[in-house]
């Protein structure tokens, strides 16, 4: 059987995909890419945006036109909105997040898979055992060791899709990180949907840093990853730690969200402006040159012009690497869907705009600071342009190692100096000391 399979949204979904593709290429199936022709399509679908939620629409409605192929869906707009999909087809298979680890027995299932597996996600108290021992990225791999979240922020759907914080068993953690050690991979990213939340429903209890310190402890062959870190979550001793482990990347993500603490305070958000520049540049002046990125949010519904201005002067004068930035779009069942909207669609778009150029300038400032400076390259493929060699530093700078083309250096860590910013890439030479 041949399978189509397309993900939308985060690592957490990106890890589950390659986990039930192992899954169906254990059972016999061959996974193709979603545009080749197959007998069933799988999409594991987002709904954290409306934007996430029309693009999952789109994916079902693209499997569908294969008239003879089954179409599962799976992921947070069916645990979401599963009405939503039944007004596009009946003939589409439904596996809510609870789901996930059977999906494979529902593939195979006759005649086609047109069942509906929901539960109620609050009522769930297990992670799913869904683990990758080869992943179809030979260099990397992602490694969920927390699902679910608690924090109820006013505008985020996740908690009521994703149900209440599980967190894998610090052995099974170990248990898949030597699996994937032993496949060749030399880099874990360690992710969660709230994996700043991880441990705290283990007996007896964990925390996410002691997690990483035994992780980086017991594989020092191997670098590792943090997908992100809630602001309140990253304390003094784990950055200090940080700092001066040399198999831990110096990379932090730290979503913002917004930059205005009254807006803060009306989403949920369990910390102030100040308190949140105050930790970027602690985590600046320790680690100067890690990779800092955030997340914000424009036009939530109490967002005025002055509460954008403030935050983007605090963004201006922040030492931030990037930004993702998202317009704020309600979602049902959240404290934010019944809250007035002040935001015209036209201005969130324009304060989008303004703060994804002000990210563009920050990634560029980033990069050219680190021009001229030595760094260790994980290489993971080769271009098939200019075949030279590409990869990412440890601080996740994207290179293209100059006078590459005759190595054979693929998932090798390499001594490298940053040389010069070209074609949205940074060329750097290998290090020959």
């Amino acid at each position: 059987m041949r399978i189509g399979v397309y993900t939308l949204g985060c690592k957490v979904n990106q890890f589950e995909t390659d986990a039930i593709a192992e899954l169906l290429l254990g059972r016999g199936a061959q996974v193709v890419g979603f545009h080749e022709e197959a007998d069933a399509y799988l999409i594991n679908t987002c709904a954290v945006t409306a934007k996430a939620a029309f693009q999952s629409r789109q994916a079902l409605r693209r499997a569908l036109k294969h008239s003879n192929a089954r179409v599962i869906a799976t992921g947070c707009f069916v645990q979401a909105d599963p009405q939503a999909i039944l007004d596009i087809s009946d003939e589409v298979c439904m596996v809510g997040n609870a789901f996930k680890e059977r999906i494979a027995d529902y593939v195979w299932s006759a005649p086609r898979c047109l069942g509906m597996y929901l539960c109620d996600m609050s009522s769930v108290k297990r992670i799913s055992s869904l683990c990758v021992s080869r992943p179809l990225e030979r260099t990397r791999a992602f490694l969920r060791v927390q699902d679910g979240c608690n924090a109820f922020c006013a505008y985020c759907i996740v908690p009521f899709t994703r149900g209440p914080s599980r967190s894998l068993e610090p052995e099974l953690v170990m248990e898949q990180v030597k699996t994937v050690q032993s496949a060749g991979i030399r880099e874990v990213v360690i992710t969660g949907i709230h994996v700043g939340m991880y441990g705290h429903d283990l007996s007896p209890g964990l925390n996410i840093f002691s997690l990483c310190r035994m992780l980086c402890h017991a594989f020092p062959a191997m670098r590792f990853r943090l997908s992100s870190l809630e602001p309140t979550e990253l304390s003094e001793e784990f950055l200090h730690w940080a700092a001066s482990t040399s198999n831990f990347c110096p990379h932090w993500h730290i979503p913002l969200q917004s930059g205005s603490t009254p807006v803060l305070k009306a989403m949920n958000r369990h910390y102030t402006a100040e308190y949140y520049a105050n930790l970027i540049h602690r985590i600046y002046a320790v680690m100067p040159d890690a990779a800092i990125g955030a997340d914000v949010m424009v036009g939530f519904p109490t967002e005025t012009e002055a509460d954008f201005e403030a935050a983007f002067r605090l963004l201006s004068g922040l030492p931030i690497s990037y930004l993702h930035v998202f317009p704020f779009s309600k979602r049902p069942g959240t404290l934010a869907e019944t809250m007035k909207d002040r935001v015209r669609p036209e201005e969130k778009a324009l304060r989008a705009r303004v703060l994804r150029e002000l990210g563009m300038q920050k990634r560029l400032e980033f990069w050219q600071k680190q021009i001229g400076k030595p760094a260790v390259c994980l290489v993971e493929r080769r271009d098939e342009d200019t075949g030279c060699w590409e990869g990412h530093t440890e601080n996740y700078l994207p290179v293209v190692l100059q006078g590459s083309e005759l190595l054979d250096i693929r998932n090798q860590f390499v001594g490298i100096i940053l040389k010069e910013i070209r074609n949205d890439m940074i060329w750097a030479a290998i290090n020959e000391e």
